[in-house]
């Protein structure tokens, strides 16, 4: 079993992300990867401004739809674990939840948690 566990500082968790959907996206069907685990490290920023993360829906569906694909198969299991745990989480997570239709559709699990320090 692989297990990606790349650990993101908040100022550049989109730029991460994009980059993580762009290569996963150019995956071949043969793919073997079974659970993926993001780590995302906040410097402050969500924990003061957990709104500004609500916009990120189109790249959290992009996520979904990249890790949905044919060519991801084996992919049984999805992470992403924000430390420290941000401002209004049952919030936030209730609304990143909506954006991973795909995934659990497929029957896969998708786990969003956060940390307190």
């Amino acid at each position: 079993m692989l297990r990606m566990t790349p650990s993101i500082l908040f100022g550049r968790v989109s730029r991460v992300f994009e980059w993580w959907i762009s290569n996963l996206s150019a995956v071949n069907e043969h793919c073997v990867i079974r659970s993926i685990t993001f780590k995302v490290v906040t410097m402050g920023d969500l924990q003061e401004h957990p709104a500004s993360s609500l916009d990120w829906d189109d790249m959290w569906t992009r996520l979904d739809g990249c890790l949905a694909s044919y060519k991801m198969a084996s992919l049984e299991r999805v992470a992403i674990t924000f430390v420290p745990r941000p401002a209004e989480w049952d919030t936030f997570k209730a609304h990143m939840e909506g954006n991973f239709l795909s995934l659990r559709q497929l029957g896969r699990e998708v786990v969003l948690d956060a940390v307190r320090f």
